[in-house]
């Protein structure tokens, strides 16, 4: 397997995924006889990648490495590798959408991309996928910018059972905590991040790629996929709905 862009991480999961649009349909299909028997990592084959499909796809690796670590599945050795993706994605994808021709930005995220594989494979996602998979089949929202639309709202339901390891991300990536208040140094995590979504030009609304409020309720009901699973808190029907709702 030789990927083309920076995102998902496939070539180190045994992850394929068949979607539809009538009906609305995505579901992953899983098999070791997936797994390539071998992965060639080439940041070169990501210099021509456009910007916004550099910005979905780098935002998708860092939402697939901060759910794997957040996971109720998460394991010590995913997380490190999470943590070491994250330490090298969150400094360099602004670089790679402003300037594509950076091979060391490119690296770094192809790096960061192989590592979100590998952590979600074993350790599972969360809420931020189990709606983006929803959101693509039913407004047609590329996968990535789902997911990075969805990324802050799902740091901030789960930050109450996810506190410590929150504050450590803070510290680890923005030098916040773990010195001053455990709420402060969430707030600051979650603001960075939001703000990080914003440089690289990510829809921030789900007005903004055409979702209305009649589509919630289908949405809710496409989100109960195997993701959302490893989400930290269980989320009632009305809980996601509201969560939706304040994102219009």
């Amino acid at each position: 397997a030789m990927p083309t862009t920076a995102g998902t991480g496939t070539e180190a999961t045994k992850n394929a995924v068949i979607s539809c649009y009538d009906p609305p349909f995505k579901k992953s299909i899983r098999d070791e006889r997936i797994v390539p028997c071998i992965a060639l990592i080439d940041p070169e084959l990501t210099v021509s990648v456009p910007a916004t499909v550099t910005a979905a796809s780098g935002m998708d690796a860092i939402t697939q490495l901060l759910e794997s670590y957040l996971s109720r599945k998460a394991q010590p050795i995913p997380q490190a590798l999470a943590l070491q993706g994250l330490s090298i994605a969150v400094p360099a994808i602004a670089e790679a959408v402003r300037n594509p021709e950076s091979r060391e930005a490119r690296e770094a995220m192809a790096h960061a991309a192989l590592l979100s594989g590998m952590a979600l494979a074993n350790s599972g996602l969360g809420m931020a996928h189990g709606v983006a998979a929803a959101l693509g089949v039913h407004a047609r929202v590329p996968h990535g910018a789902a997911c990075a639309l969805m990324l802050p709202a799902a740091l901030r339901v789960n930050r109450e059972v996810r506190q410590a390891e929150l504050v450590r991300l803070s510290h680890m990536l923005f030098g916040k905590g773990p010195s001053g208040a455990p709420e402060e140094a969430v707030d600051v995590l979650i603001g960075e991040i939001d703000s990080l979504c914003e440089q690289v030009g990510v829809p921030r609304r789900l007005s903004d790629v055409g979702v209305s409020r009649e589509q919630i309720p289908a949405i809710v009901e496409s989100s109960r996929g195997s993701s959302m699973s490893g989400n930290p808190r269980e989320l009632s029907d009305g809980e996601l709905t509201r969560i939706l709702e304040d994102l219009l």
